[in-house]
């Protein structure tokens, strides 16, 4: 189940998933909220918090990046919230195939997550080390 945040900067979005992202999300929820932004909004920055992640929230998390593919030329930022040591991985990952910045951020570090993806200022974050030598 996926919902849009709100009370964010003018110059991003957001979403919260937990248990499952079903290709009706991606459809309801994600597609209208990306392309409402960009009829306001140059760029995509954008917050993704996890929660209860778990496989079936790996698995379809990942499927819904495809949506991002749509848009991957305005894609700037995406920062992931989430405990999960396999979601560092994944973003280790990811960083290397996606020409978006993406950064991972704990649950406890929300704000920060929002200004580095909103405001594109650089902070001190977990830093998710993939463990690759790419």
């Amino acid at each position: 189940m996926m919902y849009s945040l709100i009370d964010l900067p003018k110059n991003m979005i957001g979403f919260k998933a937990q248990w499952q992202i079903t290709e009706r999300d991606c459809n309801e929820v994600l597609q209208p909220a990306v392309e409402n932004h960009l009829q306001k909004a140059e760029n995509i920055n954008c917050v993704l918090v996890l929660n209860n992640f778990n496989e079936h929230l790996k698995n379809s998390a990942l499927k819904s990046l495809k949506y991002f593919i749509k848009w991957r030329s305005k894609v700037k930022r995406i920062a992931i919230v989430a405990e999960s040591e396999a979601l560092k991985k994944i973003i280790g990952v990811l960083n290397t195939l996606m020409p978006a910045e993406l950064k991972g951020f704990s649950s406890d570090e929300l704000k920060m997550a929002i200004d580095w993806a909103g405001n594109e200022v650089e902070h001190e974050a977990t830093v998710f080390d993939s463990g690759l030598n790419v």
